[in-house]
């Protein structure tokens, strides 16, 4: 879907573009990525999530609809 695509690119763009706010200090006190998926790696869009996330340990790829799924870094 559409949407799930825009969303995997704004969330990309807001944990990579902006590197002179988030240093390297404060993405360590950030929260997980993992507090906000769904148990097959998606994120839940129901949980009101707001803000930035640690996404250290986890690898993108897309779903079969373009949505992004999270899994842990060398998952097969």
């Amino acid at each position: 879907m559409k949407i799930y695509r825009v969303l995997s690119v704004v969330l990309f763009f807001c944990l990579i573009s902006n590197n002179d706010i988030i240093t390297a200090q404060n993405v360590s006190e950030l929260q997980s990525l993992e507090s906000i998926l769904n148990p097959d790696g998606t994120v839940n869009l129901e949980s009101g999530i707001s803000g930035s996330f640690n996404p250290a340990g986890f690898q993108m790829i897309y779903g079969e609809n373009g949505e992004p799924i999270f899994s842990p870094a060398g998952a097969a």
